[in-house]
């Protein structure tokens, strides 16, 4: 949902592409711009790396965009909170328990829950 938004703005994919390919230095990243996942996940790194070191790379048009896709998911969550704490659970799940997850509107504790019943129904077989 948070890709969708910020997709709204025409200039958003062309700058990400951009910003990716000229990135200098820092950890090699394995990231696929074509999954809406790894684009969120690369603009809220790029952000949080902002707010971090205190710079201005990311154009303030952009953490604005962010801002207000994250305030119109009526939740109370911060791209920061959401950066640290649930975007990566999100990555590591499979594609079959995220397809399920957002088909059934699941909680972060309900699809830890279940990834954890299935881990444990795994080691005792």
């Amino acid at each position: 949902m948070i890709d969708a938004r910020m997709r709204q703005d025409g200039e958003y994919l062309p700058w990400l592409r951009q910003t990716y390919s000229d990135r200098r230095g820092g950890p090699r990243l394995k990231l696929d711009l074509g999954n809406p996942i790894d684009r969120t996940a690369f603009v809220l790194a790029l952000c949080d790396s902002d707010r971090r070191h205190e710079t201005q790379k990311v154009a303030s048009k952009i953490t604005g965009n962010l801002e207000s896709a994250f305030a119109a998911l009526n939740c109370n969550i911060d791209w920061i909170s959401f950066a640290t704490n649930d975007l990566p659970i999100v990555r590591e799940l499979p594609q079959i328990v995220y397809d399920a997850a957002v088909e059934k509107k699941l909680n972060k504790a309900q699809v830890k829950g279940g990834l954890r019943r299935r881990v444990w129904r795994h080691r005792r077989v």
